[in-house]
């Protein structure tokens, strides 16, 4: 979808301090094998600080960083991968009235990983189904230090971090302009992140610890597995998403400055995402993702966020911005930086 008159006016990042993975090496917490094949340097850790919290206190900065009023936000999306307090209760009203305090819609968007991207395409969509709509508010809140999450152990080569990560998109203007966000799904691979646990009663009521690497083998076990090559499947919808963003855009993979994507901490593992699309690591944000761990659904925001606060980004430069979560869902984001942003030195 090619966008024309979109901007993103602010964005920040709010990230905990961070805890050494040596150190929780050290504890017991983490197994040194799996953190040598890792590469983890430190994961971000918030403490008892509640996820939505996390959220808004992104949220308020980067509503500060926009220039915008209260006034001028017509719609809040907060996303999110864990939970988020009570159950049956409504987060995103939360971050709403803590960040605007007004009475737009607010919606919670669960796309896994993919979160902010999609949460990104859903305020764009909403804004120009009205004129007279200006701007939207976009939050992402986990905090991972739950009985039900093992933020150590629950992933395959991943360590999970805490953040709060939050845009603001507007029609008015802003410092980049957001050139085109195409989609593509791949349900046939709902099961790599089921495996074998029943859907009935649900793992949360029950108390059962979500164990997403348990998971993947049950599946690579699976009759399914057999006849499904996941990491083909997931890169071919990667490379057509990107290929219709870019081509939405109006620009070509080697007019692509920099790339924000899913933190991984080894180079091995960015390259199977950037390789096929014929991109080089260098250009994604390793080096920033292995110190705060992967951070839910705000990873490409906070990337974004670490590569204008170390002036990596320069006016008239393209960033990709690539999404991948559960289901397998999947978002890219092509925008351009017009100018330096105001907050940044």
């Amino acid at each position: 979808m090619r966008l024309d008159d979109l901007y993103i006016a602010g964005v920040a990042t709010h990230l905990p301090e961070r805890f050494p993975v040596e150190r929780a090496v050290e504890l017991g917490l983490y197994d040194a094998e799996d953190a040598a094949q890792g590469n983890w340097v430190s994961v971000a850790v918030a403490g008892e600080t509640p996820a939505p919290d996390l959220a808004a206190r992104a949220g308020r900065l980067a509503l500060e960083r926009s220039g915008l009023d209260t006034a001028d936000i017509d719609l809040l999306v907060h996303t999110d991968t864990h939970h988020q307090g009570p159950d049956a209760w409504s987060p995103q009203h939360y971050v709403l009235q803590q960040v605007l305090g007004t009475d737009v819609p607010a919606l919670e968007l669960r796309q896994g990983c993919n979160g902010m991207m999609a949460a990104l395409e859903a305020a764009a969509n909403h804004l120009h189904a009205a004129p007279e709509r200006t701007a939207a508010l976009l939050t992402s809140g986990d905090n991972f230090g739950t009985a039900l999450m093992d933020r150590w152990r629950s992933m395959t080569n991943i360590v999970l971090g805490d953040a709060g990560t939050s845009l603001v998109v507007s029609r008015r203007g802003g410092f980049a302009r957001v050139l085109s966000v195409a989609h593509a799904s791949v349900p046939v691979l709902e099961l790599l992140h089921r495996g074998e646990e029943p859907l009935f009663p649900p793992g949360a009521t029950v108390g059962r610890p979500v164990d997403l690497k348990a998971r993947a083998a049950q599946y690579a076990s699976s009759e399914a597995a057999a006849r499904l090559a996941d990491h083909e499947l997931i890169g071919s919808a990667t490379k057509r998403a990107v290929k219709q963003a870019l081509a939405d855009a109006g620009v070509e993979t080697a007019d692509i400055a920099r790339v924000t994507h899913m933190n991984w901490a080894h180079e091995r593992f960015l390259r199977r995402t950037l390789a096929p699309i014929g991109l080089e690591t260098w250009r994604g944000t390793l080096e920033f993702s292995r110190r705060a761990g992967h951070l839910g659904a705000g990873d490409q925001v906070a990337g974004l966020d670490h590569l204008l606060e170390t002036g990596a980004l320069a006016p008239g430069d393209h960033v990709l911005m690539i999404g991948v979560g559960t289901g397998i869902s999947i978002s890219c984001v092509v925008l351009r930086v017009d100018e330096r942003p105001s907050w940044v030195a």
